[in-house]
């Protein structure tokens, strides 16, 4: 399980460090698709790490929720991460 955590936060790690790289060359739609996929991780590897499991669910939504019951910090990170997901389709497939 901390193994598992783990690999999700150096995933996250990875597509920030790229998402920067992306951005400092203008590539700014890269960036944001590196940035979501980085945020997505992260959500990953905390609800591992505090819970043992991490919702699969392809929308991502149900991570809001997960987030929500982190001790302390969870709303605020719930907060974040549904704005994440409303950029999401947006950034990755243009406006409807």
């Amino acid at each position: 399980m901390r193994a598992e955590a783990k690999l999700h936060l150096a995933l996250a790690k990875q597509f920030q460090s790229e998402g920067w790289r992306a951005f400092d060359a203008g590539s700014f739609n890269a960036a944001a698709t590196l940035a979501i996929n980085s945020a997505i991780h992260a959500k990953d590897a905390i609800c591992i790490h505090d819970f043992g499991i991490s919702s699969t669910n392809v929308s991502h939504i149900s991570g809001v929720d997960e987030l929500a019951r982190v001790k302390g910090i969870g709303p605020e990170l719930a907060t974040g991460f549904r704005r994440i997901l409303e950029d999401k389709t947006v950034v990755e497939y243009g406006p409807a």
